[in-house]
Formats: structure tokens, sequence, C-alpha cells
């Protein structure tokens, strides 16, 4: 009796243990969130670029991979900042965004504590100073006429795998290559043609490069697709100008940064 009871618990002990083991709960496995930047292959590693602020130059040295940029300037020193989050450009910044470096369409940035202590704009080597002009700089009056040849926007790229220069991207062309014109007097008077109608009105500049226009009155023709109102528009918020060349002409739109760029007629 007791010899079967034995053999009996010895077979229900091996039983009852398998039970346990196999109704453990199935733990599954750990999901673990990186921050490691995502390099892609094929991208130069290392890119350079030197901005200017007229008085001091900052050379900054972009690590790809490691999505860094190193820099060194007066009042910081040598310093290395991880890149950060930003709406546009390429911002960089200390944990506590003490200290802040953005480069945005050439242009480089250095915050520290809020305030900003360099500001400059990427330092290249052009053909001819015909290709990317200055808007900013001393001009006369653009006196005469001129042909409108077409709206750029300039943007850093990389050139060599390494350096940053400023690339021209065409983003409007006349479809009609010698309808958009300008006439400049010099009593500050305006006049100008489209593809569809003639227009006129007043401007007013600077030696400093300044510019703007009064209100424009204009012929009421009509014409099917016609690109009078985008050419008109984008006139209108010309802000700056400069005469690379005696027969260059730029206007530069302050509110998307493009360039309208007229040949003498």
């Amino acid at each position: 009796m007791h010899t079967n009871v034995i053999i009996g618990l010895l077979v229900l002990i091996p039983l009852l243990a398998g039970i346990v083991v196999y109704t453990q709960p199935v733990v599954a496995p750990s999901v673990v969130e990186t921050t490691e930047p995502v390099f892609i292959p094929g991208t130069p590693e290392t890119s350079r670029a030197t901005y200017s602020d007229g008085m001091s130059e900052v050379e900054a040295v972009f690590d790809n991979r490691a999505e860094t940029v190193t820099f060194t300037h007066d009042a910081t020193g040598e310093v290395v900042l991880p890149r950060a989050v930003s709406g546009s450009g390429a911002r960089y910044a200390s944990e506590d965004e003490r200290l802040v470096f953005w480069e945005h369409q050439g242009e480089a940035t250095i915050e520290q504590d809020g305030e900003t202590i360099f500001l400059g704009a990427l330092v290249e080597n052009r053909p001819t100073p015909s290709t990317s002009p200055d808007p900013t700089s001393p001009t006369t009056p653009p006196l005469g006429s001129w042909i409108w040849e077409g709206t750029y926007i300039v943007e850093p790229t990389l050139a060599d795998g390494e350096m940053l220069v400023m690339e021209d991207i065409l983003t409007d062309s006349p479809g009609k290559p010698t309808a958009f014109t300008l006439t400049f007097t010099a009593d500050g008077r305006l006049s100008g043609t489209t593809d569809c109608n003639g227009f006129g009105g007043s401007y007013t500049t600077d030696g400093d490069g300044d510019f703007s226009l009064g209100e424009l009155a204009s012929t009421k023709m009509f014409c099917e697709d016609s690109q009078e109102t985008d050419f008109t528009a984008a006139l209108s918020t010309a802000d700056r100008y400069a005469q690379p060349t005696p027969d260059g002409l730029i206007l530069h739109l302050s509110l998307s940064g493009e360039e309208m760029r007229f040949v003498r007629k």
C-alpha cells in the first residue's frame, strides 16, 4: 500500500513541475531606444565652411556621421556642439541651450546666453562677381532699361565632398524671354512691360542698396496664361538692389529670399 503511494507521488511531482514551467508568463523582449545619429552611406563624413561678418571669420567643421559641428570663436574658444531640433537649416546646441550654432542658407549665427555674438555669411570663391553679387553692397541707381532674365534662390551645397559653396537655383523664368522689362529714370520714375500689359510708378533707392517701389498703375488687358501676376507680385517685395556689372541688375526679394536678375536692354 505504502509502496503504491510512494510510486504515485514520484509520478505526480514531475507532472506538477511541468505545469508550473509551462504556465510561466512569456516576457516580451524589451525595445531599446537609441539616440545614435543615422549616417547615410555615400555622404562625406566631414565638411568645412568659413563664415565672415566683415571683421572676423569663423571656420566650422561639420561631422555628418556624428552630427556635430566644431568651431572656434573669440568669446567661446573651440566648441563641439551636437545637432539639435530645428524648423529649418542646421541647428546645433549645448544641452542647456546656452550656446547655439545655426546655419541657414549660407549664414551662420552663434548665440550665447540668448545674445547673438556672431552673424556671418559664407565665404567662397566664385568665377565672376556677377554669379553671386551681394545685394547689400553700395551701388548706384539702376538707371536705364532692363530685361528680366530669371529668378533664383542661392543656397549652400557641398563641392568636392568637403567645402560648402553657394549654388544658384532657378525658380522662375520668363516664358517670353524679352517681354518683361523695367526702365528707371533719374527723376524716380519706373515703367515696365510684361507679357500682357504695361505699367508705371515710382521708386526710391539710396547709395547703400535700399530699394522700394511705390504703387504701380497698369493697363487692364486680359491675357491667358500670362506670368504678369507672379512677376509684379515678386517685384513688389523687392527691398534691395545691386549692380554686379554695368550690364547686370539684381533685385532682392524680402519675403522669399530670392533674387530677380536682369540684363541691360
